[in-house]
């Protein structure tokens, strides 16, 4: 006999599955609001990364929520989450990344001694991107 719970859990992620193809081949607007009263910025790499992207044309989120989990910058057009520290678990990446997000991970150490590297690869995630929101 088959434990109840196993039979939740695999109804649970069945859902979960379809949920996502559907959303994945359902034409969606583009539209994006992004709004410009953001929540402060906490620490040094995080502000140096929000004005070099902004410096840049792009419209940066901080400290957005999805669920429990709060993303320290986030590009919504891109569906791009920036987190600084490197304090993401597997498991809040995984439901970003179920929910189409993209998470890119940097240290504080990394935006101050190599930004032009860091701005180099949320480039090319942006570059990747695009051709899905086309």
């Amino acid at each position: 006999m088959i434990p109840f719970e196993y039979v939740v859990e695999s109804l649970f992620l069945s859902f979960v599955i379809l949920h996502q193809y559907f959303k994945q081949n359902t034409k969606e607007p583009n539209l994006v609001i992004v709004t410009e009263n953001s929540p402060p910025l906490r620490n040094d790499g995080e502000k140096i990364l929000y004005h070099q992207l902004t410096k840049r044309g792009y419209f940066v989120s901080s400290q957005v929520r999805f669920g429990g989990q709060s993303v320290d910058l986030a590009l919504m057009p891109y569906k791009i989450a920036i987190i600084i520290e490197d304090k993401t678990s597997a498991k809040s990446e995984w439901l970003l990344n179920l929910y189409g997000w993209k998470v890119l991970s940097f240290t504080e150490k990394q935006i101050k001694q190599d930004l032009y590297e860091v701005i180099r690869r949320i480039n090319t995630n942006i570059k990747k991107g695009t051709a899905r929101h086309l």
